[in-house]
């Protein structure tokens, strides 16, 4: 995940374009090693590929979550 080139190991099989079109998509589930943080990093990088201009796309990280309750 805190690869800095995550995105250039990224194939491209046609998934995101879907996901991203379809209005009812709106979750990517998948095993720990299956992808999304691929993903998601291919699009951040990629947005004009599969976002109109309004779209908005925005990280969230956990990283500094308090889980303690």
């Amino acid at each position: 995940e805190r690869d800095p080139h995550l995105a250039d190991y990224f194939f491209d099989n046609g998934t995101l374009k879907s996901v991203v079109e379809n209005p009812n998509s709106f979750l990517v589930l998948g095993r720990k090693g299956a992808g999304k943080t691929a993903l998601f990093s291919y699009l951040t990088k990629n947005p004009q590929a599969f976002l109109q201009q309004q779209d908005l796309i925005t990280s969230l990280s956990m990283d500094d979550y308090s889980w303690i309750f």
